[in-house]
């Protein structure tokens, strides 16, 4: 699948902010994109991915990123991103520290509301 589209949900350029303080040196954004284009690239490593809801053209994943303190992926943040219509949708970005889970519907109505957001811009 060729990606012609980002699109970055406020709830998570939120997200990326005030993560950020805590992950000094790091752009979480370039490493969400960088995480989420190469495995669109390879179907066998988004095969591993968490897919949260899957619709005809529409998929929502939860993938591990390293964590802001040097830990490894299991104590560290997780990536709400999916993919639709040859764009990856960013909707959340979380510490595992400070949400366990957050329900899948609350990130599809995070999602729903970015896309509607999305389609006013345009």
């Amino acid at each position: 699948m060729q990606i012609k589209k980002h699109i970055f949900c406020d709830c998570f350029l939120k997200d990326v902010k005030n993560l950020s303080k805590k992950c000094k040196g790091r752009d979480l954004k370039v490493e969400s994109v960088a995480l989420a284009e190469l495995l669109v690239k390879n179907p066998e490593s988004l095969k591993l991915q968490v897919l949260l809801h899957k619709e005809d053209d529409f998929a929502l994943y939860k993938s591990r990123l390293k964590g802001c303190s040097g830990r490894g992926k299991s104590g560290g943040l997780r990536l709400i991103w999916g993919v639709y219509d040859q764009a990856l949708i960013f909707v959340r970005l979380y510490s595992k520290s400070e949400f366990s889970n957050i329900p899948v519907h609350e990130l599809l109505d995070n999602l729903l509301n970015c896309l509607e957001e999305e389609n006013q811009d345009e």
